[in-house]
């Protein structure tokens, strides 16, 4: 009888921990209702994607599809996998002939939990210093699954709306939420899902470290998150904070 009852205090155990786990990694999935699911990226590839609908429609700030904005990101980031050359981007040189990569739900968890927890605690790094079970990349990972192989990280903290940085502009007023550009006087337009991931993968790429991250050839497997904000620091500005995570290997256990 008392081994019986271990057993079955072992189980309960082990089924509450597989819930905690999978409640963590799936905090920050996002909006219930969506234009995107996980069974939608078998569907499209970087050139189909950029005529899906939806993903031309304008971010509506109040109204986020995150599942249609990791997927975005995803598919540019393969756009410019697939399309890179040994040389810097518009540089010319000879293609890399790198494979896409394959798209993975626990590494998207990781990614989206690190995003949602930059932007509900106010910081920008690759490392937690708000709770020691999500410190590095590498303990996100691993609380969805992803143990083994090689494993690499991105971040970006980028504008939702069509802003280059360092160009002048008029912040909102009168309860406005818009910006206005100071040269052309016109309003700066919130981005669609593609030009937002576009202009992300942009900086990505002309950035040394992140752009080895997307064309390290071992790395086969991505998943990506963001979560959105307003800047207190440039009048409230619509911002979003987005990671990438990035593996080897596919994980060996499922929720």
């Amino acid at each position: 009888m008392k081994n019986y009852f271990l057993h079955f205090l072992i189980i309960v155990s082990l089924l509450l921990v597989s819930f905690l786990t999978g409640s963590i990694c799936k905090q920050a999935e996002g909006a219930a209702q969506t234009n995107w699911s996980d069974s939608m990226y078998k569907q499209y590839n970087h050139s189909t994607f950029l005529s899906y609908s939806p993903a031309n429609q304008a971010i509506d700030f109040k109204n986020i599809d995150y599942e249609l904005l990791c997927a975005a990101i995803f598919y540019a980031t393969n756009n410019e996998r697939v399309n890179a050359t040994t040389s810097s981007p518009g540089s010319g040189g000879s293609p890399l002939n790198l494979k896409p990569f394959e798209y993975s739900q626990y590494l998207k968890y990781a990614a989206q939990m690190h995003a949602y927890d930059m932007v509900v605690n106010n910081f920008f790094a690759h490392e937690n210093p708000y709770d020691s079970k999500k410190k590095t990349p590498f303990d996100r990972m691993a609380l969805c699954y992803v143990t083994g192989g090689m494993r690499a990280e991105n971040i970006a903290d980028v504008f939702g709306i069509a802003y280059q940085a360092g160009s002048s502009f008029i912040p909102p007023s009168n309860g406005s939420t818009v910006f206005v550009d100071a040269a052309t006087k016109k309003n700066i337009p919130p981005h669609t899902y593609n030009s937002f991931s576009k202009a992300l993968l942009y900086d990505w790429m002309h950035s040394t470290g992140h752009r080895a991250n997307i064309l390290q050839k071992n790395l086969l497997y991505l998943g990506c998150g963001a979560t959105f904000y307003n800047d207190p620091a440039s009048y409230g500005m619509q911002k979003f904070k987005c990671v990438q995570n990035f593996g080897s290997i596919a994980p060996q256990n499922k929720y």
